[in-house]
């Protein structure tokens, strides 16, 4: 046999003709190669491209920092406020959205349900926070939740019984209340000041008494008198002490009905003296002499 020839598969074939199939098969394979290459290419160019990755990325650039976090409990903790509406007792808290705005519906059913622990115009404190996943929640006086010593967890006892260290109801019902800012998705980067500011329907921040608190609550009519150091018809007691301060001397007496009224007298003569009657909780004369 001829040296330049070699049997491939039972069939004889020169060099020449293995060298050309082997030079073909080459391209064939690089050609695949690269047209594997450029598929994977425009794949992975397409996906990444996407708008589907940018909706499963999370942001974190908004997202409640370490910093601020601590600004919020030095600048928000163990804060004083005067209450701008009634905050209810117990452990469920009144919820406020990303705006700072509440349910007043839910408001007053959570008051008339677990009765106030705080009134308008009282001063309150912040007195824990808890930032969690897409909200943040303010304890008030303490919270609504009553707190457990860990002496309630121990057993005392001599013979084989045992009995609680501490004893059951010992300890007071807590008192205070709880709220919410609750947020759509993550706790943004807030900072102190814009807290307080979510806050503020709820709650005033800058020193101002109580009987100021008070006055911003009433209808503009009322509050308008209050301003002016006036009574009104219609008006109740805490409305008229906050225009007129308290009165000289009261009496109670009947009607001529037979109606139970209390007249609040301001002033001595010979100056002038003003007679303000109320029936139950509200104002229904008023007399000038």
């Amino acid at each position: 046999m001829p040296p330049s020839c070699v049997i491939i598969d039972g069939v004889l074939k020169s060099e020449s003709m293995m060298s050309a199939r082997s030079s073909i098969l080459r391209r064939e394979v690089s050609r695949r190669v690269v047209a594997a290459a450029s598929f994977t290419i425009f794949f992975l160019g397409a996906f990444l491209c996407s708008p589907v990755p940018a909706l499963l990325a999370k942001d974190t650039t908004n997202t409640l920092s370490d910093e601020n976090r601590v600004a919020i409990l030095r600048g928000v903790s163990s804060e004083y406020a005067r209450a701008r509406v009634a905050l209810p007792r117990g452990e469920k808290p009144l919820v406020l959205n990303d705006k700072g705005d509440y349910n007043a519906n839910d408001l007053t059913a959570l008051v008339m349900k677990f009765g106030p622990a705080v009134d308008v115009g009282q001063e309150l404190q912040i007195t824990r926070i808890e930032f969690r996943s897409q909200e943040i929640l303010f304890e008030i006086n303490g919270g609504g939740k009553k707190k457990r010593k860990w002496t309630d967890h121990l057993q005392i006892g001599i013979g084989g019984t045992t009995q609680p260290a501490s004893r059951p109801g010992a300890e007071p019902a807590a008192a205070g209340s709880s709220l919410v800012l609750r947020f759509e998705h993550a706790v943004p980067n807030l900072t102190a000041d814009e807290v307080k500011q979510l806050l503020s329907r709820i709650m005033n921040f800058n020193p101002q008494s109580a009987a100021e608190s008070y006055v911003d609550t009433l209808p503009p009519e009322f509050k308008e008198a209050v301003a002016q150091h006036e009574a009104r018809v219609g008006m109740d007691h805490d409305m008229v002490v906050a225009s007129l301060g308290r009165p000289d001397r009261k009496i109670r007496e009947k009607n001529k009905d037979g109606v139970d009224q209390e007249q609040w007298i301001y002033g001595t003569p010979p100056a002038k003296v003003l007679f303000i009657v109320f029936e139950g909780d509200k104002v229904v004369s008023i007399k000038e002499f």
